[in-house]
């Protein structure tokens, strides 16, 4: 059961009284992004993140973690792209650092 403890702006926002994130019902989210963020020190500062989330166009549901400094976030593909989520968290005082992926190559000579 979701509770409302207030309304941002004409959008109806929602917290899950379990724990997890803010959750907005006028979004078909289709897209999930995790990133790491860093900086985060409590748990204002992931509040802070996911109410700065929350009042983007286009997304569905943000839930910070701190102990994994971890933010994942549901929105929609055709109203707001992931650059615009990452700017939004680094605009909020934290960073996200760049993805970084390895690659393993074999059978060069």
């Amino acid at each position: 059961m979701l509770t409302r403890p207030y309304t941002d702006d004409t959008i109806k926002v929602y917290t899950d009284p379990r724990g997890g994130g803010i959750r907005k019902d006028d979004t078909m989210a289709n897209k999930r992004l995790t990133v790491d963020v860093v900086g985060m020190t409590c748990a204002a500062c992931s509040a802070r993140i996911e109410k700065s989330l929350s009042k983007l166009e286009g997304i569905g549901e943000a839930n910070v973690n701190l102990s994994t400094n971890k933010a994942t976030v549901s929105y929609d593909d055709e109203k707001i792209h992931k650059e615009d989520i990452v700017k939004t968290i680094e605009k909020t005082g934290y960073n996200v650092p760049p993805e970084k992926r390895t690659l393993l190559v074999e059978g060069m000579t």
